[in-house]
């Protein structure tokens, strides 16, 4: 769930065959989703790994994935569907010496239409692990991060007096503070560093009809989720995210 003061607050769905299922919020997700990689507020986080199963902890390895992320090193260990570029990226490519996984580097990722026929789809709400919600995914968690962080940051300041013992513990004063969190979120909304598509992508068509029409449209028909995925994610450069 997401909480607008605190950020990512995490459930556990307890389920028991004597009593009905409960939610109940459980700290230990923090463990790994209150890190540098959020910021350093509970968040979210797209990671691309490939799992070794001789390492437990080995799937916290790899790229967290955001929109100024290298295609090349995103969505490893996910399902991709849609139209890509088969070199492009890490996804669709199963792991067979598991203490080696860049032995899978350079080899060509299967463009799938569908997940049908690779597992048993009954319950899933979609038969795609689409490549342009996978990008839309992607953008969102690390902006739901920034904007955690700026409200994190301007309560800490207002909270915290500094004078000068917090000068003589060698913290940054609170106009650098909220500067460097709002430049970090202002330089990301307008997809400042989004990292170029070198070839166009293509996801279902359904998907972006669906994504598109949950936004508003200006009076010539133009919507900040409208998606470009020839050169770059959106076709215009601003987050529909300022909406939030």
């Amino acid at each position: 769930m997401q909480d607008r003061r605190q950020g990512t607050i995490f459930y556990d769905l307890r389920q028991a065959p004597d009593a009905p299922p409960r939610f109940e919020r459980d700290d230990q997700c923090l463990a790994c989703h209150l890190t540098w990689e959020t910021l350093g507020v509970p968040g979210l986080q797209v990671l691309s790994t490939f799992p070794l199963t001789s390492d437990p902890n080995a799937y916290a390895t790899g790229f967290v994935s955001d929109h100024r992320a290298r295609i090349d090193d995103r969505w490893g260990g996910w399902y991709v569907t849609g139209r890509h570029d088969p070199f492009a990226h890490m996804g669709n490519v199963e792991v067979t010496d598991v203490e080696d996984p860049n032995a899978t580097i350079g080899v060509p990722r299967p463009e799938l239409p569908s997940l049908e026929g690779l597992f048993d789809l009954a319950g899933f709400p979609s038969p795609h692990s689409d490549v342009a919600a996978l990008m839309v995914l992607e953008h969102q968690a690390h902006m739901t991060n920034l904007i955690t962080r700026v409200g994190w940051e301007a309560r800490r300041v207002l909270y915290r007096d500094y004078g000068a013992a917090a000068a003589a513990a060698g913290d940054d004063g609170p106009e650098s503070i909220l500067r460097d969190a709002a430049i970090d979120l202002v330089d990301y909304l307008l997809f400042v560093d989004e990292a170029p598509l070198a070839r166009p992508v293509e996801g279902s068509a359904a998907f972006a009809a669906a994504f598109a029409a949950r936004g508003p449209r200006d009076g010539r028909g133009r919507s900040l989720r409208d998606l470009d995925l020839e050169r770059r994610l959106f076709i215009y450069t601003w987050s529909y995210l300022i909406y939030t």
